[in-house]
């Protein structure tokens, strides 16, 4: 009979013995089975689950931190720039359809520069001056871009669909 076995054995005839049990007994066996190993305390057991809880919300933290100190930061030096497409009087896509998906295709394998956003614009508008303005030539559609240099622009915008199809495309730098 090992030790478990007689600790229970002794609990279960004082306890048959009589139906009260004197109020040290439990205090007396539970700091024996503590001392042997053979339980924990309760108290410890909190501990134990709270450092574990510490331990998990601190590496949750870490990673958080880790995560934004290593994020690749973009170089101070480089600048935004705007891409106005203007259709113009060549202007000729097979259709439009394939020119959205051309500039999709164009927006994802462009290297060198950070392509923000690109949209379509509608072909109506609103031009409100004083002045007499041409509407001949009406913006089409944009991209922003992010470089370090307007070279590195210029050589990305001739390689946008609406430059092979015939279009026009202004360069302006976003002043910040």
């Amino acid at each position: 009979m090992n030790d478990d076995e007689q600790y229970r054995s002794l609990a279960r005839k004082l306890a048959d013995e009589s139906r009260s049990a004197p109020a040290h007994l439990e205090a007396t066996i539970v700091k024996r089975l503590t001392r042997e190993g053979k339980i924990r305390s309760a108290r410890t057991s909190h501990f134990r689950h709270w450092l574990q809880g510490m331990a998990a919300a601190a590496m949750f933290i870490a990673g958080f931190g880790a995560a934004y100190l290593y994020q690749m930061p973009r170089a101070k030096s480089d600048d935004t720039y705007m891409l106005l497409l203007f259709n113009g009087e060549h202007f000729n896509p097979p259709n439009q359809g394939s020119l959205r998906t051309a500039h999709s295709e164009w927006m994802k394998s462009v290297r060198g520069v950070e392509v923000i956003a690109g949209e379509e614009l509608q072909a109506e508008g609103i031009l409100i001056s004083d002045e007499g303005l041409s509407l001949k030539n009406r913006a089409s559609g944009f991209f922003i871009v992010r470089a370090s240099s307007a070279d590195k622009v210029v050589e990305i915008a001739k390689t946008n669909p609406h430059a092979r199809y015939g279009g026009i495309i202004e360069i302006k730098k976003v002043l910040q």
